[in-house]
């Protein structure tokens, strides 16, 4: 398992490099990401993009940063 930082980058480019990690797991593999903001948005736009391929689950819920383990499904 890997951990993808996002608090160095810029916000438009989160869900790119989300969905990047996400499509690079086989299923059952997973990572954790850590950004500044809540991630509900990013998982509303991955979900739509790719449904149903992942779980999400909070490992830290702020308030300085979030941090989620993503598992490919």
């Amino acid at each position: 398992m890997f951990q993808l930082d996002l608090m160095d980058l810029p916000p438009a480019h989160h869900a790119q490099h989300l969905t990047a990690a996400l499509d690079a797991l086989a299923p059952g593999e997973a990572f954790t990401f850590r950004c500044d903001h809540d991630p509900a948005p990013l998982y509303y736009r991955c979900d739509r993009t790719r449904p149903g391929l992942a779980s999400w689950q909070y490992l830290q819920a702020g308030p300085v940063h979030w941090v989620v383990r993503v598992v490919r499904r």
